[in-house]
């Protein structure tokens, strides 16, 4: 629900104009960049592999040493990213593909679907038909991700979507075009679970680096919005925002093809090179 209340909120302001989504870019940017340089000079307490208790000697008290507090090294944060970029590039690449699409539709959907309600079809059911779907469809993956592979559904899915999506970037007609991305959205909304389930499987196996995993993540997300509008808008202004599906799609296809044969069954964690790294 938090997810479709910021996309929700993310097409109130393109209504608004394009002043009103780049000021509130602004301010979000300037907030992301205090918060990170806060978060730098933040310490962050190591849990002692002991609990720390007063021992009675004689009339003192003799406490047991814990840990000392260690301070957030950004150099530290990069050698991890890099160590895991190295053992998970292709689940990276994958998460970075399915999140430029999603924000390449809410670059390009709110424009499509003014545009058909020149035409006099209702532009509403555009977003519509995108965001019902993640809101429907994403529990009824519980029944069938921990009895195959979560991995292989995810890329098969995604492959199956974007073909889907591939389509509906050469047709012109209004009311075929909202077929196809209603059956893409459908389809699409199985990769986000079990894409988060896969990486929450890595997450539970590491220790000390799991929020190291985390943040990489939501890095490589955070990464992906940025640059989907850039590039779709380009491929837009030199196309056409529906003709953008095709490329988008198509690029879809050959990275989930390329998934189903790179993507090793099991994934070998370096965590003695990952904790060392980090102290």
């Amino acid at each position: 629900m938090e997810e479709l209340f910021n996309k929700k909120c993310g097409f109130k302001m393109i209504s608004r104009g394009q002043h009103t989504v780049f000021v509130f870019a602004v301010i979000f940017v300037l907030i992301s960049i205090i918060g990170f340089f806060v978060l730098l000079k933040t310490k962050v307490k190591r849990a002692p592999k002991t609990i720390p208790l007063p021992i009675p000697v004689g009339s003192e008290l003799l406490k047991v040493e814990t840990k000392k507090v260690r301070k957030i090294r950004i150099w530290n944060e990069i050698k991890v990213w890099k160590t895991l970029t190295k053992v998970l590039w292709h689940l990276v690449l994958f998460l970075f593909m399915v999140t430029f699409i999603d924000s390449a539709f809410w670059t390009l959907g709110p424009i499509i679907s003014e545009s058909f309600k020149k035409q006099g079809v209702q532009g509403e059911l555009l977003l519509f038909f995108y965001m019902v779907p993640s809101v429907l469809i994403p529990p009824l993956t519980r029944r069938f991700q921990n009895k195959y592979s979560k991995k292989k559904i995810s890329f098969i899915t995604s492959l199956i979507a974007c073909i889907f999506l591939a389509l509906s970037g050469l047709t012109s007609n209004a009311y075929l075009f909202l077929g196809l991305i209603l059956i893409y959205s459908v389809i699409s909304a199985l990769i986000s679970p079990l894409l988060n389930g896969v990486f929450s499987d890595y997450v539970g196996r590491l220790k000390e680096t799991a929020n190291n995993l985390i943040a990489f993540e939501g890095f490589i997300m955070d990464l992906s919005y940025i640059c989907a509008p850039i590039i779709a808008g380009y491929i837009s202004d030199r196309t056409s925002p529906q003709q953008t599906f095709f490329y988008i799609g198509f690029i879809g296809v050959i990275v989930s093809i390329l998934m189903l044969f790179v993507v090793p069954r099991k994934i070998h964690m370096p965590q003695q090179q990952l904790r060392q790294q980090i102290q």
